[in-house]
């Protein structure tokens, strides 16, 4: 018994399944309630987690306390341990997340054994793999391409999915069974026997591009692969077949746009080029026919067409609604109906959501017998339109040949076969049809270009010449000039209008045309008038003849030509004539070179008057500024006048130009500047009140123009001057300022001189500049006069001041006059500048001024001063700074008053200042103050000697003076002692 329990223990410890034996727990009615574990083996412990010491003896509730939710496994075990049967089966473990096959069985009643498997990795390979299989057949059923399945060994189809119908007509029930090569045109895929062999024995074969015939008879080009592999034990074969028809449309059409692209590029004739592109598009596509319409007038004939019959164009070559007779039906508002489908797509009529129609503006259909309810294999019905179907174009195209976002024709393709077109195709060629557009109107602008350039060189050596003209006649004839050699005739003129005459008059001519050099024509006469007035060209066939013409008489018979307006900018300033001989006519080409050439001129004209206008405005902005410059620089009245007449004359190209003062007492005019007169001097002539033009204009104030001084009679005020000096025309205006009138100016010229209005407002501003010199003149004149003499007054008050405080302190002889003096000569002597002199003068005359407010118990004491004395006595500089700081005039003189008790080695008062902190002024002061205080009588002693003085003096030097000023004034006064 023993050997079989060792054979039992050591069997279930290296079963590889779990092992477990429990005993179950019955109620009193039988009912299972329960089951003890008694014994596991190592698997179990290893599948479940459970520890064998830890459930040995103890009820599964106990051990897996969830036993009785989910699962019945108190119903299956008490059923096994109670009829003895066995049971097996799989139970999913959440808490392990396990698959496990349970194996139950039992050998005594009331016991059982169960055994426990992990089958989680098959059973999820099985799961798999029927998700693969679904996933498989679901493809294998949705797919796009056409799938077969053959027998590798006898090539019968045994398996299709259903887009075998939707791309080749092939319902799966027909071919299931069937070689491949039974099928209609599958045949040409596998031709033969053969071909099938060495599938097999490759077991791959791949075919691109290959036209397969559709059930219907359509043609597909499809792309096939084949090849072999194992399903299950059989070898099978899988061909999958893509319909690529599409897609090599698609490629199609954008080959052909590069090749388009490509031609358009290319340079030569339009006409040439719009050939070569349908032939290219007929040859690429195989279509019937293709054709362009382009804008003709009013109609959208065919520019050029391949493959349309002649009854199709006699149709279909016009798009306009016309009348039985054959003229054009307008609308109310004059607009022109365009028929056909076609007329829709030019027009931009063309309706989006319909499926005939696209974005772009282009119609295209794969069928087009139904749009007129046609059966298909019925006779074609012949209407006046559409042509395109009744002629059995069953694919159609009309696509938009757009130029700068204008459809301005079509580009059509026709064929007989259905669906030869896409969307994609549809888009490439409305891509051609934009390109198309874009070429045409490159071609229209070198075309333009091509006219505008012959122009162009005939006009060179104008524009060349026009470069080199400095003024406006130069300009004018050359330009006269260079027209008539590129028209090849020697007769013609421009005329000006003059805005200040009111008339045209003839600035350059040239041939029989030199006989209107002195005649002036106004606006609205003649042909020159009537073109200046109207802006419009005016063609005369013989200018003798014709009626416009003013002076008939002088134009020589057989002459004729064209007279043009010259416009500058948008205003007409002349016109030019241009005359040949007859039989000779202008033509229109050659008035398009006239207008090429009156524009160029029209734009020289402005540019020169604009430069020339521009060079007189700066010229005159310098002359003003020379002037304004002069009045603020200038003291003298006769350099300002000077400057005045100088550019006065030369910016208003006069002869002579003068200024005249009236004088404010007398109210007499006198002459005080001039410049150009030649015979007299105008300072002996002054006018009287009333007397001359120059009174006129000054009692006036308004000025007075003459052109011709003939006119004036000749006793008239300064007359027989004028008349002297050869003065041909007379300008004089007054000089007011502040509503003032300080004089007159006058302008006199030797030749006839019409004034313009800009020649005219520049001399009033002349006048202003000079009226505003004169009274700037005078201003600055009465301020120095005011000046001088307050400035004297406060002189004289200051020394007023300096002899009063000499009296209060009792000098004598003029202490304050006679320091002051040596002051400034000292000063002078080391350099000290002019406007300097007069602040020391006026410092050293106030130099004590600060005794004033010291007592006169103090200042004319006779003894020796106190200490307290004293104190009050060195205040007097702080009193004197207090006084004369406040007055703006005094405050640059303070320095002597200040500091003239300060010493060079800073033992002096009131601030102790030390060596070049000093102000020079009063470190000059204090050496001629002591030498004069010692040298004159005091009260409390005699005066010293002028030796002794200056010998205390140098002793003084590097202590109490300045040693540089102590030298110089030792030398000084030596001098003045000799």
């Amino acid at each position: 018994m023993e050997k079989y329990m060792d054979k039992y223990r050591l069997l279930m410890e290296n079963m590889m399944d779990g092992f477990a034996y429990h005993q179950i727990v019955r109620d009193e009615s039988g009912t299972p309630m329960d089951y003890i574990f008694l014994d596991v083996n190592p698997a179990f412990e290893a599948i479940t987690g459970l520890n064998r010491e830890n459930i040995i003896g103890k009820p599964v509730t106990e051990v897996m306390v969830k036993i009785k939710e989910g699962f019945d496994w108190l119903g299956v075990y008490g059923q096994v341990a109670n009829t003895g049967k066995s049971v097996r089966f799989e139970n999913y473990s959440e808490s392990l997340d396990l698959w496990f096959e349970v194996s139950a069985y039992s050998a005594e009643h009331g016991y059982f054994a169960s055994l426990i498997r992990d089958v989680t990795e098959s059973r999820r390979m099985k799961e798999s793999l029927v998700a693969s299989e679904t996933r498989y057949r679901r493809l294998f059923e949705s797919a796009k391409d056409v799938i077969l399945i053959l027998d590798a060994e006898t090539g019968e189809i045994i398996n299709a999915n259903p887009y075998l119908v939707g791309m080749l007509g092939y319902p799966e029930e027909k071919i299931i069974g069937k070689t491949i090569w039974e099928i209609g045109s599958l045949k040409n895929i596998v031709a033969s026997r053969d071909n099938f062999l060495t599938l097999q024995q490759q077991e791959y074969i791949r075919y691109e591009n290959l036209p397969v015939e559709t059930a219907d008879g359509r043609e597909v080009t499809v792309e096939f692969v084949s090849n072999v592999y194992l399903e299950g034990d059989r070898k099978v074969i899988q061909c999958n077949i893509r319909d690529i028809t599409e897609r090599k449309r698609s490629e199609l059409f954008q080959n052909l746009s590069a090749e388009i692209l490509a031609i358009l590029n290319e340079s030569g004739d339009f006409h040439e080029m719009i050939q070569r592109i349908l032939r290219t598009i007929k040859s690429a596509t195989g279509f019937d026919a293709v054709g362009m319409r382009l804008q003709k007038g009013e109609d959208y004939p065919y520019y050029e067409q391949v493959g349309f019959s002649d009854d199709f164009l006699r149709t279909e070559n016009t798009l306009a609604t016309r009348d039985a007779s054959g003229d054009i039906c307008r609308r109310a508002d004059g607009s022109i109906g365009l028929e056909c489908t076609c007329g829709l797509v030019i027009s931009g009529n063309t309706d989006p959501s319909n499926p005939m129609f696209t974005k772009g503006g282009s119609s295209w259909t794969n069928d087009s017998f139904p749009l007129l309810g046609i059966p298909e294999n019925e006779e074609i019905r012949l209407f006046p339109r559409n042509q395109c179907i009744h002629q059995g174009y069953a694919s159609v195209a009309l696509v938009p040949i757009r130029k700068n976002q204008h459809i301005i024709g079509l580009l059509q393709l026709n064929d007989h076969r259905k669906d030869q077109f896409n969307h994609d195709a549809i888009t490439v060629l409305e891509e051609i049809g934009t390109r198309i557009g874009e070429a045409l109107a490159r071609k229209q602008m070198e075309d333009s270009l091509k006219k505008r350039l012959d122009e162009l060189e005939a006009i060179y050596s104008i524009s060349s010449t026009l470069r080199t003209a400095e003024t406006l006649d130069e300009m004018l004839t050359l330009m006269l000039d260079e027209t008539l050699n590129v028209l090849d005739t020697d007769s013609g003129a421009i005329c000006l209008y003059d805005p200040a005459k009111g008339h045209l008059g003839f600035t350059a001519t040239q041939g029989w045309v030199n006989e209107f050099d002195d005649v002036f024509i106004k606006p609205g006469e003649g042909i020159a008038g009537k073109v200046f007035a109207s802006g419009q060209v005016v063609v005369s066939k013989e200018y003798g003849k014709d009626p416009l013409v003013k002076y008939a008489e002088k134009s020589p018979k057989g002459w004729g030509g064209a007279c043009l307006p010259l416009r500058a900018e948008t205003d007409v300033v002349g016109v030019i004539f241009v005359s040949v001989p007859l039989p000779r006519e202008i033509t229109a080409e050659e008035l398009k070179l006239l207008a090429s050439l009156t524009e160029m001129a029209g734009t020289a004209i402005h540019r020169l008057g604009l430069y020339e206008k521009n060079l007189r405005h700066l010229d005159q902005i310098q002359a003003l500024r020379n002037i304004d410059m002069t009045i603020a620089s200038s003291m003298d009245i006769y350099v300002t006048y000077k400057v005045i007449l100088d550019e006065v004359t030369r910016m208003l190209s006069v002869d002579a130009a003068a200024i005249l003062r009236l004088d404010p007492n007398t109210g007499m005019l006198k002459y005080e500047a001039w410049r150009g007169f030649r015979s007299v001097n105008p300072s002996k002539l002054n006018l009287s009140m009333g007397e001359g033009l120059a009174n006129q204009v000054a009692m006036e104030r308004k000025s007075v123009q003459i052109v011709n001084l003939r006119e004036v009679e000749e006793n008239y005020g300064h007359m027989p001057f004028l008349k002297k000096e050869e003065a041909h025309s007379y300008y004089a205006v007054p000089l007011i300022n502040k509503g003032r009138v300080e004089g007159v100016m006058e302008i006199l010229h030797r030749e006839p001189l019409e004034a313009s209005k800009e020649w005219l407002e520049f001399l009033d501003t002349l006048a202003g500049q000079t009226a505003i010199a004169i009274d700037n003149a005078d201003l600055i004149h009465n301020m120095a006069n005011t000046n001088l003499k307050l400035i004297q007054a406060y002189d004289n008050t200051i020394q007023g001041w300096s002899r009063a405080l000499d009296l209060r302190d009792k000098e004598t002889g003029h202490h304050s006059q006679r320091v002051t003096e040596m002051t400034v000569n000292m000063a002078s002597v080391m350099g000290v500048s002019v406007e300097e002199l007069g602040h020391i003068r006026r410092g050293a005359f106030l130099h004590d001024i600060g005794k004033m407010g010291v007592s006169d118990n103090i200042l004319l004491k006779p003894g020796p001063l106190t200490d307290e004395e004293w104190v009050i006595m060195q205040r007097h500089p702080l009193y004197a700074f207090e006084m004369l700081s406040s007055i703006e005039y005094l405050r640059p003189a303070l320095d002597i008053p200040y500091c003239h008790h300060e010493k060079w080695d800073g033992t002096g008062y009131p601030r102790g200042l030390k060596g070049d902190e000093i102000p020079l002024a009063a470190r000059i002061f204090a050496v001629v103050d002591v030498y004069d205080a010692l040298t004159s009588d005091r009260p409390y002693r005699k005066a010293w000697s002028s030796e002794k003085a200056l010998e205390h003096i140098r002793q003084g030097s590097r202590g109490h003076f300045d040693p540089q000023v102590v030298e110089l004034f030792l030398k000084e006064v030596g001098e003045w002692l000799d």
